[in-house]
């Protein structure tokens, strides 16, 4: 029987604030966004940060090294971090599901970042991640993959259509 949810934050429940993120700090920095994007985007792997191997610090460092790019952290999570912008339509997803008793989480990559966000109190996000990781944090156990869904939705702004793509374990 299906007892849990799984939503991806970045690109699910929120915008993709880190790729939109890096490509802004490279427009301003007069880097080419794609070029910088790439390259940062496998510097979360090889560094390790995507994985807790480094700090953040550190991941910075590493693509202020191989980018030439100039700035500090705190300049370039905001960047990020400000991108997150939560699909709204995304909420009465997540409502709908949680209505049927079923338990709703995230399983994200955004490191330290997702923690961050979930500390912020300007923005509808807090609410409504506080929400969905309140439930997570007060039923942990163990689940078997067989009680666990992970699914992807894909929202298109042109045609104004939501659809999902589920695979269950």
């Amino acid at each position: 029987m299906l007892r849990v949810v799984l939503f991806d934050f970045g690109g699910v429940l929120a915008e993709e604030g880190f790729r939109e993120g890096l490509k802004a700090i490279a427009k301003r920095k007069g880097l080419d966004p794609e070029d910088f994007y790439k390259i940062s985007a496998d510097l979360v792997y090889q560094t390790g940060y995507i994985t807790g191997g480094c700090d953040e610090h550190s991941y910075w460092n590493a693509v202020r090294k191989k980018t030439g790019v100039k700035g500090d952290d705190r300049e370039f999570r905001e960047e990020i971090l400000k991108r997150f912008k939560l699909r709204r339509e995304m909420t009465t997803v997540v409502r709908k599901i949680k209505s049927y008793g079923l338990l709703v989480a995230i399983l994200s990559d955004q490191t330290n970042w997702l923690d961050e966000l979930d500390q912020r109190t300007l923005s509808i996000t807090i609410s409504i991640m506080s929400s969905i990781l309140s439930t997570s944090r007060k039923r942990r156990g163990t689940l078997r993959f067989s009680e666990t869904s992970v699914t992807s939705w894909t929202f298109d702004r042109k045609k104004s259509s939501l659809w999902m793509t589920t695979w269950r374990m």
